[in-house]
């Protein structure tokens, strides 16, 4: 299980530098992307600048460093923190899926469709910090017998189908 102290954006690993030239669209901090593949997008909320992985790193390119959002607020645990309608340019309430935290290749940030508003990116800024506003969080599960560990699967599964789209098109040099 994951432990809200340990939710932090992804850092870039110490050999990394960041980037200030990208070719494809540079997403930045608080923008709502679309990520992955048209058929199968997901909204993603970005938490940190673009970093630049080197050929000696494992998987060379450039990542970001994002959460993906949700609508389904009904298996909303202790890791998914509501954000109301006014938080963001979107307009309506999305959950940021802290479980699904951590780097993302540049190449799959499809879209910007919308960015976070003044007291969305504050709310965020502070969780990142640890400062939780309970209020915003479901409650932990209960058992193995949750109904709500069906809508986590779920979850873990787009991460996954994002995740492996996400390192074709960096091994393929989408964005290069």
């Amino acid at each position: 299980m994951i432990e809200r102290s340990a939710i932090r954006p992804a850092a870039a690993p110490a050999r990394s530098r960041p980037t200030s030239r990208v070719a494809c669209a540079a997403p930045a901090v608080g923008e709502i992307w679309l990520v992955g593949e048209q058929e199968r997008s997901e909204l993603a909320l970005v938490l940190a600048d673009v970093w630049e992985h080197g050929d000696d790193e494992g998987l060379p390119g450039r990542y970001v460093s994002a959460v993906l959002l949700g609508r389904e607020r009904w298996w909303q645990t202790s890791l998914e923190m509501r954000l109301l309608a006014a938080e963001s340019t979107l307009g309506e309430e999305l959950l940021v899926e802290w479980r699904s935290q951590g780097p993302v290749p540049a190449a799959s940030f499809r879209l910007r469709v919308g960015r976070l508003s003044g007291p969305g990116h504050s709310l965020v800024a502070r969780a990142l910090a640890g400062d939780w506003e309970e209020g915003r969080f479901g409650a932990p599960l209960q058992s193995a017998s949750d109904p709500r560990l069906a809508g986590i699967r779920s979850a873990e599964k787009r991460l996954r189908r994002l995740l492996a789209s996400a390192c074709a098109q960096a091994r393929a040099g989408a964005c290069e």
